[in-house]
């Protein structure tokens, strides 16, 4: 397979790259187009401040578990902390560390810190 140089791309543009071998190039075209669209639209709906609102709520509510108002005051508590250490060791993944620990929580209590568990 010959190398592309960047005096290829500006002098020819893409058509000088090779073209894929498992599927047709208007297939990588329409799927490529398409996940350009749909990161657009997640980009304007992660964009909100509402939406963060909503998010960090949920795994506020997830953490201290549901029909608890300690625990989800607990929650928002560990949240906050979990959230400032993160920002403060690595600000890049702040927003893992915090579903890293909902993630946690769930595995290991279902129904949150001090929330009750379902009888059924």
């Amino acid at each position: 397979m010959p190398t592309v140089t960047r005096k290829d791309l500006e002098r020819n543009g893409p058509s000088c790259l090779p073209a894929s071998s498992t599927t047709p190039p208007t297939l990588d075209a329409a799927f490529a187009s398409g996940l350009t669209h749909v990161g657009d639209n997640w980009e304007r709906l992660v964009s909100h401040p509402q939406v963060d609102i909503i998010v960090e709520a949920f795994i506020v509510v997830v953490i201290g578990g549901l029909g608890s108002f300690w625990g989800t005051f607990l929650g928002a508590i560990v949240f906050g902390q979990v959230l400032a250490f993160g920002i403060l060791i690595l600000p890049g993944f702040s927003i893992f560390a915090v579903a890293a620990l909902m993630a946690l929580v769930l595995v290991l209590r279902p129904s949150g810190l001090l929330g009750r568990a379902v009888k059924r």
